[in-house]
């Protein structure tokens, strides 16, 4: 893929990823809510409010994560901690990579800064129609998680 390809191409997913958080944000409150439950082994994801009631809930895939301390990209299907089933999809956003030689698309790499991590986690999330991009964030790294079938529970 030629370099202007791929501008547009990160352009057009920045884009569609911000339109589709702030639906998320719009429809289910996203954001908003006090705790989270993040339930890899079976790839969901829970949103609770002040009082631990359950509100909404959706099914993952995680994109990768982005370390500030060594300014990395780890594609899900290379971190070999996550279990298979949150990273099932994740093969396509690979393939896509490989055949349209993105290295950034096909394989981890450093260094990255969050605004590429949010570019590789929108690319994955336009791929794979995704209806949100999550971050999570911890002391050491950034998860970026692929929401689907968002839906509310109480």
């Amino acid at each position: 893929m030629k370099a202007t390809q791929y501008e547009q191409l990160v352009e057009t997913a920045r884009l569609r990823a911000q339109a589709s958080i702030d639906s998320a944000k719009a429809c289910f409150g996203l954001g908003s809510y006090r705790r989270y439950d993040i339930d890899l082994p079976t790839a969901k994801i829970s949103f609770f409010d002040e009082d631990g009631v359950e509100k909404i809930s959706a099914d993952i895939q995680v994109a990768g994560s982005w370390s500030p301390l060594s300014d990395s990209w780890l594609w899900a299907w290379d971190n070999e901690s996550l279990p298979e089933v949150v990273a099932a999809q994740m093969g396509e956003v690979r393939q896509f990579g490989e055949q349209n030689d993105i290295g950034t698309v096909r394989t981890s790499f450093e260094p990255c800064d969050e605004g590429k991590a949010w570019s590789m986690a929108s690319i994955a999330a336009q791929i794979l129609d995704a209806e949100c991009i999550y971050r999570v964030v911890s002391q050491k790294s950034y998860l970026f998680l692929l929401l689907f079938s968002i839906r509310k529970t109480e």
